[in-house]
């Protein structure tokens, strides 16, 4: 992606004022009361890493025009993710889907992060993955820029088909620097029995990326929300003469 269009994006859905409340670090996320930065967007913010430890499902929003259904996440370390990250309503440990009449009503969570973690049990992430961008101007963050889509083995060391063989997918767009894919889902570690299961040999993705079209409606919808330009950042310049 154009290094402008990502610039962008940082600018309307992250904030640099000293007032913005932040969480603390080394923690588990607290999603249920975000701060609201200018553009209506929720934000979470933190100095360091951080941790989703629980399932969390993002319900419709009001087809009030001016409420901005969107949350934010923006983690200046490493996000962990041991829990699934889905769109609807919370049933038991999964999200149920939603119907939706309204653009407005469609949901959106927009990650950033230094790095991005995720357990072997994550079955599914909706949400904007956005790693590693800390060279934005007036943005920090650390890290590396790698999306690791199971973090429960370090550096492939005992990784075999016994681990990380769930499948993972992740509905949304994926900017990073770096993708390491250690899902073993579909690897066949199943007994042969003289007939191949679909579900457990190679024909099947570990990982599977989507771009669907909730993305491409959510940001046509951003774009209606206001008939003048948002003022996202401002930057104070030596006088000429």
């Amino acid at each position: 992606m154009d290094a402008t269009i990502i610039g962008r994006l940082v600018a309307r859905y992250t904030s640099r004022a000293s007032n913005v409340p932040k969480q603390n670090p080394d923690s588990n996320l607290n999603l249920s009361a975000p701060y609201r930065i200018a553009s209506g967007a929720r934000y979470v913010k933190v100095d360091g890493n951080a941790t989703i430890a629980s399932t969390y499902c993002m319900g419709k929003g009001s087809r009030n025009s001016r409420v901005n259904n969107t949350l934010v996440i923006d983690v200046s370390g490493t996000l962990n993710i041991n829990a699934n990250i889905g769109y609807g309503t919370r049933a038991g440990s999964t999200c149920r889907e939603d119907t939706y009449t309204s653009l407005a009503e469609l949901p959106q969570l927009i990650v950033f992060a230094g790095d991005i973690n995720i357990k072997g049990n994550v079955n599914y992430i909706d949400a904007w993955l956005v790693v590693g961008q800390g060279e934005q101007p007036g943005r920090w963050s650390g890290g590396t820029g790698n999306i690791n889509t199971c973090s429960d083995v370090a550096n492939w060391a005992g990784l075999d088909s016994t681990k990380c063989n769930k499948k993972l997918v992740i509905n949304g767009p994926v900017i990073t620097k770096k993708l390491t894919l250690n899902r073993t889902a579909g690897a066949g570690n199943q007994p042969y029995n003289g007939m191949w299961s679909p579900l457990t040999n190679s024909i099947q993705a570990a990982e599977v990326f989507n771009l669907r079209p909730d993305a491409y409606l959510w940001a046509y919808n951003q774009g209606q929300r206001y008939s003048q330009a948002v003022t996202v950042y401002l930057q104070e310049k030596a006088p000429r003469y």
